[in-house]
């Protein structure tokens, strides 16, 4: 035997000799994602007069005219599927060219168990998306959200551990669609600012050096539309796959570790784990999730008019389409602006950008107000996804390192390093001052920042006792603060933009070697519903559930279960086809637990 269990003891962290730790993972989009619908428009705000350049906000002419559309044609046929499995991985001890007792442990493995559990009954999930939906105002993304389970086993010989094996076990996905600025997609890094098209890459002359990129399906820097008084349309069907000679299938593999720099490449995707495994998975054969496009796709771009009555304001899109390195597949946009050539006069984007740098957070909620967007509170407007902390919870006297990405949206670099500095909570309400391992308080970027570019700036602390995280699902966080030029010495174009805040957890990926201590009722999907909905619920232990249904006058009208449930999580669907549309309730009792959350039957 290669691989075996014998004389593997449990981990003996409870009281119950049957307990076996899971490793919870939430994922978003970096890891469950199917498809990913961007949006190149622009709004600024210069001496307190706002610039719509598309006119897309508050009901702006043309609000239906810049969209990225995913249109299902054809009644019951879905154009895009994602397959989730269980896997193997073989840890790096194992795994390349080195071999164990004379057989590649890898080779071995496949041959024996079959491939990605392809043998094995009920080892995978399908998820497919059949709904239509237009990318708007902001970007939207169909992701994926599941569990998984990961059990790690060592490799054997003479009872000595050689490596290990890992294998990940999905739960059933949970499958929806969300815009890019909700809360659902926080785990979502954009690459750019919805709203600011200076904060779109023209990746130095290649769409390739995109570094999410892992194929490129259709489009270049040399077929764009500059956008002006016409209108553009742009459309990614199955038939660009075929003569493009790309697979209209792709695979993911997940990457695990015990110390991985989970966050420590920003952009959308992320593609690896930080778990309590004691083997290295970063080069793991580890497959996720494959997508497939069906011969029904049909995704449009549409480009419409500009407001030329602002000025000189055209610019020129570059639609493109890839698959990513997450298996996701992607519509994105390269964006430059008209600049006029050397002696002319200058255009809109030279009078507004071109005259001093704009260091900058990326703070995608800045102008909700303006753009017509109700906030709850006005901290809302600088909250950013562009910090992030590892450890993401930490207890008093951990090591934490934060990193900070800071931007340039001008059109011109900054004259030298651009200085930040941290602070637990907001550094104008009383905030405390973060100071370095070595003392330092004012952090810098190594290099000035370029023209539509960024720069990471790191730094490790030691948390202090004010922060004691208790579990995501039951606790409050502290915000770490970002202040950019904090000396106030640079020349920029917009100070409002300097400061921003965010949780201290780390975007993109969140493990945890605890299980929730309270039963959980999550929201249910899809909401507004018609016909059906999936209500998902978690129990920490064996005990008597019920999940019941009422009207909004608070009767009784379905129960959907009542009796004795193993602990983990589970779901229930809600069957409406025979109720009225309106507002309903559910709620979830157990021993010492009940909850109750609203939904929308819509027909």
């Amino acid at each position: 035997e290669k691989a075996t269990n014998t004389g593997y003891m449990a981990e003996t962290t409870t009281d119950d000799p049957n307990f076996r730790r899971h490793y919870s993972l939430a994922l978003g989009d970096f890891n469950g994602s199917s498809l990913t619908l961007g949006q190149p428009v622009h709004f600024d705000v210069f001496n307190d007069t706002s610039y719509d350049i598309c006119g897309v906000f508050n009901n702006g002419k043309n609000s239906d005219a810049f969209k990225t559309t995913y249109t299902s044609t054809v009644t019951n046929t879905e154009m895009m599927e994602t397959n989730l499995t269980s896997s193997w991985g073989i840890g790096a001890s194992l795994s390349g060219d080195a071999s164990y007792l004379g057989v590649k442990v890898s080779a071995s493995l496949d041959t024996h168990y079959g491939q990605n559990f392809s043998k094995v009954s009920n080892s995978s999930y399908t998820n497919t998306v059949s709904i239509n939906v237009a990318a708007q105002k902001e970007d939207e993304i169909y992701a994926l959200v599941t569990n998984y389970d990961l059990w790690e086993y060592p490799v054997m010989d003479s009872g000595k551990v050689k490596g290990h094996v890992l294998v990940t076990v999905p739960s059933p996905p949970i499958g929806e669609w969300f815009d890019t600025e909700t809360w659902t997609a926080y785990s979502f890094i954009p690459d750019h600012v919805v709203g600011n098209i200076l904060s779109y890459n023209t990746y130095s002359g290649s769409l390739s050096n995109n570094p999410y990129l892992a194929e490129k399906i259709k489009g270049s820097l040399s077929n764009g539309f500059e956008l002006g008084t016409g209108n553009f349309t742009w459309s990614l069907t199955t038939q660009d796959f075929t003569s493009n000679k790309v697979d209209t299938t792709k695979s993911f593999n997940l990457n695990v570790s015990a110390d991985v720099q989970v966050g420590g490449e920003f952009g959308g995707f992320g593609a690896s784990v930080k778990a309590g495994v004691s083997g290295d998975y970063s080069n793991s054969n580890l497959t996720s999730h494959t997508s497939s496009v069906t011969n029904q796709l049909n995704l449009t771009v549409s480009l419409g008019s500009i407001d030329q009555t602002i000025g000189e304001d055209q610019y020129i899109v570059y639609p493109y389409s890839y698959w990513a390195d997450n298996g996701a597949l992607v519509i994105d946009y390269a964006v430059d602006p008209t600049l006029s050539s050397g002696g002319g006069t200058n255009t809109w984007w030279q009078d507004k950008y071109g005259y001093a740098p704009d260091p900058a957070l990326a703070l995608p909620y800045r102008y909700w107000p303006r753009e017509g967007f109700a906030v709850q509170d006005q901290n809302k407007l600088y909250q950013t996804k562009e910090i992030f902390s590892d450890p993401s919870k930490a207890a008093p006297g951990d090591t934490i390192k934060t990193t900070v990405r800071i931007h340039n949206y001008s059109l011109i670099p900054t004259n030298g390093t651009v200085s930040v500095s941290f602070y637990i909570g907001d550094p104008d309400s009383g905030g405390t001052l973060i100071k370095s391992i070595s003392g330092d308080s004012v952090f810098s970027t190594s290099s000035q920042i370029p023209s539509r570019g960024s720069a990471l700036v790191s730094f490790k602390w030691i948390a202090p006792s004010v922060i004691n995280h208790r579990f995501t699902y039951n606790g409050d966080y502290t915000r770490v603060w970002a202040d950019i030029d904090p000396q106030n010495t640079l020349a920029e174009i917009h100070k409002n933009n300097n400061m921003g805040w965010s949780i201290l957890e780390i975007p993109g990926v969140t493990t945890g070697s605890s299980r929730p201590l309270n039963a959980q009722l999550y929201p249910n999907y899809p909401n507004p519903f018609n016909p059906s909905t999936t209500i998902r619920y978690y129990i920490p232990k064996m005990e008597k559930v019920r999940v019941i249904v009422y009207d909004i006058l608070g009767r009784k009208i379905a129960e959907l279960v009542n009796g004795n449930q193993n602990a983990g999580s589970h779901t229930v669907d809600f069957k409406a086809s025979n109720f009225a549309s309106g507002v309903y309730l559910y709620s979830l009792e157990t021993e010492g637990y009940f909850k109750t959350r609203k939904m929308i039957l819509l027909k």
